[in-house]
């Protein structure tokens, strides 16, 4: 339980992951073998303007990528998580 993410995804179009907070009594700070208590924080980098830079680089970058794979005859997996780490067992299951 060392990832943390405070975002409450719930969309249309199917996505839901619900918020990794820390399991202890203070949501601010973080759980886990830590010799001090750690307090969350929000990265600089944390805004919706970096957040549409990045996407801007998936698509220029990282999509002609996949559509590569994808036109390949090889086995390429296909998976959409929809529902953050609850999707993992069908992902390991494949």
């Amino acid at each position: 339980n060392r990832n943390f993410n405070v975002a409450h995804v719930r969309t249309e179009c199917g996505y839901h992951m619900e918020p990794l907070l820390p399991k202890g009594d203070d949501p601010t700070i973080c759980d886990g073998d830590h010799p001090k208590p750690v307090k969350l924080i929000t990265r600089s980098d944390d805004t919706e303007e970096v957040v549409w830079e990045r996407l801007q680089v998936y698509q220029s970058q990282t999509l002609p990528i996949l559509e590569f794979y994808q036109s390949q005859p090889t086995t390429l997996i296909d998976f959409e998580a929809k529902n953050g780490k609850k999707d993992y067992p069908q992902l390991r299951s494949l």
